[in-house]
């Protein structure tokens, strides 16, 4: 692969509301945590599934389907957890846990971040409604993108 030379990556910020205190202390995270809730039926064709014995549709109650390092969940649910991705750029952090609920009363796509270090801890939730064009991504996550081409050329960025 090659690498990038003289360029700017930008990443939204996603589905997720945080990063930017995150980022701001990343070098003094002690732990770093992500409890994403979704409804099974947006969990449904992740990887995961291929070599997993839960069935998404026998879900009756809110329950840990996974949990995991940040480097798994991204290849077991790349459709689902980009958040994690977010996540990991903000905090830099390799030991960040996250965990995957399917909740069959879920109304929306709920992230929850808990973080801490020597600054204090740092709790988020955000509870996002699905996209209606596409159920495993968030509202959210859409007007984040649209947010950060808005920015390009402004003086002040808040991204």
């Amino acid at each position: 692969m090659s690498q990038l030379k003289k360029c700017e990556v930008i990443l939204p910020i996603g589905a997720i509301a945080g990063l930017d205190a995150i980022k701001a202390v990343n070098d003094e995270i002690t732990s770093i945590g992500l409890r994403t809730t979704k409804h099974p039926k947006s969990l449904e064709g992740a990887p995961f599934f291929e070599n997993s014995s839960i069935d998404l549709a026998s879900i009756e109650t809110s329950q840990t389907i996974w949990k995991g390092k940040v480097s798994e969940a991204v290849k077991e649910f790349p459709k689902n957890i980009n958040v994690a991705a977010s996540l990991y750029f903000a905090s830099k952090c390799e030991n960040l846990t996250i965990e995957i609920v399917a909740d069959p009363n879920a109304s929306s796509n709920m992230h929850e971040i808990t973080c801490e270090g020597g600054f204090g801890k740092i709790y988020t939730r955000t509870e996002n409604k699905p996209s209606p064009n596409n159920p495993k991504t968030s509202f959210l996550a859409i007007k984040s993108v649209v947010s950060v081409l808005s920015n390009l050329n402004a003086t002040v960025k808040i991204n």
